[in-house]
């Protein structure tokens, strides 16, 4: 016994003195994805060029620190640097020390001006010891892919990009990883399906046909059956969800606000371990709201909402990156119009869904309710069930091209250990509570979204979640999911996998609209595990004028949403207590004003929504 203690603190002795020295060393772990940012440029400038290069006419703007690509319908931004190609211009290079030792994969996008004039190079060089290791010399390049480029670096290397010839040259801030890392991809999937309301689907709805493909995810993945949106129309949802702040706290109600310089993306946290892409329809999801933030690389579709086969080129978008990116770890961000009004279903499919109904093979709600001025217009409920059945086609559209892309993971043996959240950013009403569309109330047709998350390995297949959450919540769990930092004290999004199930069930969920938003008066709503309470503002004079059929509100409206989901019963004046409880919480949220309007460089896109007349 003696011996052999002995000879284990002889062993032990000898393993120290081989690790102090440096002859026995262990792996220091390292991040699967290094992200190196440029210096700001010394001369910011905004710059804006147009010119047709092979056939395609293109805009390349520089607005720091974004630049951005147009061509024809498609609009691409990176958070980028822009050089300068000219000798004498103190912004014609950048030189970054990555600090890196080993074989490395260096990526990043480049947008180069070119035209009969002007023809924009990179020279990218790495240099060790006053040495030039390896240079390559960038020409023509795809703006829609990474350009790559391999390297053995040691710790003190430099790497010089230097912009040639003439015109501007704007490079995305380059991100490292490993070449072993690429042997697996870890793929992660956020779809926001625009306008989807939960029980129009058979996942939510068994008596609904229109999605057998999304219901089909939802055998794999965990159910949501609470989950609500923080507002009744887009800009002000997403910016909840991108950043897990209530509308009360980002101050993006209207159509001309934007993501405040100081207030972060969740995006941005994720960006430390993937490459963010973001795949969308534009107008309020455009780059100019501040969407991108945290994005390598953000494509929006002008008219994404006027486009019938708008889904199929959505995934055909993603399932090209998916085959030119060689790094492991992507997260894709994929939106789209294809249910929004105007409802324009594929008319093949149309067909299809609709069997032996001749239905038509699109209808524009916005322009049957004159600009929303008949936004309370009553018609025959067949008339009524066939406008909604076109809005069904819209979703069966969507959902046989969802399906394909599916079944594209599944060949590729991608699908298994993908993480999917399938979300919408809110609803649609069809006189559920007598109006059309959406923007105009809080009820739970339009802010009630359906939500899956499919874990990897699909972990939790199955399972339905019936306390109530947030769109908020969705990052802060994607974070917590793969061990992420974030500023969790600072925001109002809270990770499923951070509170117990009763703690979630007690949480207050803000709903807001702002006041006039199409000539709507300013609306709260807060959700309390199954208590619902809606205050709106009354309808002014102006707004009477607006309107031929006017909406009616009631000031005050508290409902059981267990026993009554319809919100058809209001027991604001039947149940006394609870409404003096539910007041007192209500009384935390006050009705922001600021001045409607909207971007005018976004307009168009706009009104071809019916956001404008």
């Amino acid at each position: 016994m003696k011996k052999a203690v002995a000879a284990t603190l002889v062993l032990s002795v000898m393993l120290f003195i081989l690790i102090f020295s440096g002859v026995i060393t262990f792996p220091t772990k390292t991040p699967a994805l290094v992200r190196i940012l440029f210096d700001p440029p010394s001369n910011p400038r905004a710059y804006s060029v147009e010119y047709e290069f092979n056939t395609h006419k293109y805009v390349l703007e520089n607005e720091p620190p974004y630049a951005y690509l147009s061509k024809d319908e498609v609009r691409m931004t990176l958070p980028a640097t822009a050089l300068w190609g000219d000798p004498e211009d103190p912004d014609n290079q950048q030189t970054l020390v990555p600090d890196l030792s080993g074989e490395y994969t260096m990526q990043f996008f480049l947008f180069l001006e070119r035209s009969e004039s002007k023809r924009a190079r990179l020279l990218v060089e790495q240099i060790r010891d006053s040495e030039i290791i390896t240079s390559s010399l960038l020409r023509k390049i795809d703006p829609h892919s990474r350009y790559e480029i391999p390297l053995d670096l040691e710790e003190n290397d430099r790497l010089v990009f230097t912009a040639k010839g003439k015109g501007m040259a704007a490079i995305s801030h380059p991100v490292f990883y490993r070449a072993a890392e690429k042997v697996k991809k870890n793929l992660v999937f956020i779809i926001c399906i625009d306008t989807l309301r939960p029980d129009h689907l058979g996942a939510y709805n068994p008596a609904r046909t229109c999605s057998p493909h999304i219901d089909r995810l939802a055998q794999d993945a965990m159910l949501y059956t609470q989950a609500y949106s923080t507002s009744s129309w887009t800009l002000p949802a997403l910016v909840s969800f991108f950043t897990g702040l209530t509308t009360f706290k980002h101050n993006v109600d209207y159509g001309n606000e934007v993501i405040g310089p100081d207030t972060p993306s969740l995006i941005e946290s994720l960006s430390s371990k993937f490459g963010c892409y973001g795949l969308t329809g534009g107008a309020f999801t455009s780059s100019r709201f501040g969407m991108s933030k945290g994005f390598d690389y953000y494509q929006e579709k002008k008219n994404d909402g006027w486009i019938r086969n708008a889904s199929h080129l959505l995934f055909k978008e993603a399932t090209r990156i998916i085959e030119k990116e060689t790094n492991s770890n992507l997260l894709f961000f994929l939106h789209t119009y294809q249910v929004h009004d105007p409802y324009l279903p594929e008319k093949g499919l149309a067909k299809q869904f609709y069997g032996d109904d001749n239905l038509g093979f699109g209808f524009n709600v916005v322009q049957f309710i004159k600009g929303r001025k008949e936004l309370a217009k009553k018609v025959p409920d067949k008339k009524r069930q066939q406008i909604e059945k076109i809005y069904d086609a819209g979703i069966f559209t969507f959902d046989t091209r969802f399906g394909e892309f599916i079944h594209y993971l599944k060949e590729n043996d991608l699908y298994e250990e993908a993480t999917i959240i399938l979300f919408a950013d809110h609803g649609e009403e069809f006189m559920d509570h007598g109006c059309w569309v959406h923007t105009h109330s809080l009820y739970n047709e339009l802010v009630k979204v359906p939500l899956l998350l499919k874990l990897p390995g699909n972990k939790d297949m199955g399972v339905k979640i019936d306390i109530p959450v947030s769109i908020m919540d969705i990052l802060p769990t994607l974070l917590d999911l793969h061990d992420l930092d974030y500023a969790r004290k600072a925001i109002d999004g809270v990770s499923f996998l951070d509170s117990s199930r009763k703690s979630l069930s007690e949480r207050i969920l803000p709903m807001f609209l702002a006041p006039e938003m199409m000539n709507i008066p300013g609306k709260i709503a807060i959700v309390r595990g199954r208590d619902k309470l809606i205050f709106s503002e009354s309808l002014t004079k102006e707004n009477l004028e607006f309107f031929v059929y006017p909406p009616e509100f009631e000031p005050y409206e508290l409902y059981d949403l267990l026993e009554d989901p319809q919100e058809k019963n209001n027991l604001f004046e039947k149940d006394l207590e609870k409404s003096r409880e539910m007041l007192n919480i209500l009384k935390n949220y006050k009705l922001k004003r600021g001045k409607p309007g909207y971007l005018p460089e976004l307009e168009e896109q706009l009104k071809a929504l019916g956001y404008i007349k």
